[in-house]
């Protein structure tokens, strides 16, 4: 036999590599599928919890909505309780509001004030929310509230912003009091640490020498909870729940789910900067003297309303912007360029004699949105091309930009004013 013969009956070593790579091809492909669906299967899972991620964020924001809805229609049952034509005993009466309160008056000409007084609707939340006529609200609170962060709240409670390094207050700030006839107090506006009823109020930080970052005006109000099925009530002194609306008690299967806390502003005792502007006095002269020949040489022009007697154009932002100062005419003159659809001409605030018989051009400013909007000046940014120039505050806020401070001091102006300003005001 010759070394190159085979046996017919022995396999050669090359019929068994097909199968080996086979085999193996067999493997890489299970081990491929099962990545594959591995990877399906983490990707299905991380869709599912995104997705319930987003139902979560989508469901609390849908119950704080619910949240807003109920103190809202808690609001509105107030206004419309307190300002039905007809009392309970069937008589009419006569209702005056404020921040936070209307007040209900009897019409029995009494000279009284505790006997003209029928009622008082709250408009912040308390555990009665209506107060007899004899009830002094000054001390509607517990003095030692501020131990009791179960029962009560400070909605006024600042906030510190690290970006501008500046405190915010949320409703009013303190800083916009002084002292009395300082010319950095808004006329009108005073606080102390002492109720009318001699009670104190813990957390008050008066003014001391000036206008600082200590000074602290709380509104403590009282919280107001919601059991899961929709019951509404507070805490009393041992701190239990009791039930104001509905009829259910807190339970392992009706925990306390939410609670709220509001106060309800009254943007009719504000000042409108939509119709407000700087009244200068006019009247009919009536005898000889220097003021009242000026008021017949120096009359008011056409559409200069902010010397119409009985305009709203008559009413004055100097009281928050210049508080007690004497305004020269450039002040004035700053005011009403401040305010829309008041021009500036004609008798220039009873300083001169209006000329010619066209009068006062009418001011195409739009009406302010926001309280904010008075920061800048409407023509400014209209004219402007976008980039070529920063926005210029109104001259009422624009002060010496090389002067941080005062900077600073000019946008902290705006800041104070606001519990004082509104732009949503329905009062004439």
């Amino acid at each position: 036999m010759s070394p190159t013969s085979r046996n017919p009956q022995q396999p050669a070593h090359s019929d068994k590599a097909p199968r080996r790579h086979q085999s193996g091809i067999a493997i890489v492909t299970v081990l491929s599928v099962l990545m594959l669906m591995s990877v399906l299967v983490l990707a299905f899972f991380s869709a599912a919890n995104t997705e319930l991620e987003a139902s979560r964020h989508y469901a609390s924001s849908l119950r704080t909505h619910q949240l807003t809805d109920i103190v809202t229609n808690i609001v509105i049952a107030q206004v419309r309780e307190a300002t039905a034509p007809v009392t309970l005993g069937g008589r009419r009466s006569t209702w005056a509001s404020q921040p936070g309160l209307i007040t209900t008056f009897h019409n029995n000409r009494s000279p009284s004030y505790e006997r003209l007084v029928l009622s008082k609707h709250k408009l912040y939340s308390s555990a009665d929310m209506s107060g007899s006529g004899s009830e002094n609200l000054a001390g509607d609170f517990a003095e030692n509230w501020n131990d009791l962060p179960a029962r009560w709240v400070d909605l006024n409670a600042p906030s510190f912003s690290e970006q501008n390094g500046l405190l915010s207050f949320p409703i009013v700030d303190p800083r916009a009091f002084i002292s009395r006839n300082s010319t950095n107090s808004i006329e009108g506006f005073e606080y102390s640490a002492t109720t009318s009823n001699g009670r104190t109020v813990a957390g008050v930080s008066p003014p001391r020498g000036g206008a600082n970052d200590t000074q602290r005006l709380p509104m403590p109000v009282e919280w107001l909870y919601i059991l899961d099925d929709g019951t509404l009530g507070y805490l009393d002194d041992g701190k239990r729940f009791v039930a104001t609306t509905g009829s259910g008690r807190p339970s392992e299967n009706n925990p306390i789910s939410a609670r709220l806390a509001f106060w309800t502003d009254d943007e009719s005792t504000k000042i409108n900067i939509n119709t407000a502007s700087e009244g200068t006095h006019w009247d009919m002269p009536r005898y000889q003297s220097t003021g009242e020949e000026a008021l017949s040489t120096m009359q008011p022009a056409r559409r200069e309303y902010n010397r119409y007697p009985g305009s709203p154009a008559m009413v004055s932002l100097s009281s928050v912007f210049y508080p007690h100062q004497d305004l020269n005419t450039s002040q004035i003159e700053d005011i009403i360029t401040l305010a829309p659809k008041v021009g500036w001409g004609g008798s220039k605030a009873g300083t001169a004699v209006a000329s010619g018989s066209s009068g006062v051009p009418v001011d195409e400013q739009h009406l302010y949105a926001t309280v904010d909007e008075l920061l800048y000046r409407y023509a400014e940014r209209e004219t402007d091309p976008i980039g070529e120039s920063p926005r210029n505050e109104n001259a009422v806020f624009d002060v010496d930009g090389s002067n941080r401070d005062a900077a600073a001091a000019a946008r902290l102006l705006l800041e104070r004013s606001r519990f004082f300003l509104t732009a949503n005001s329905n009062a004439p």
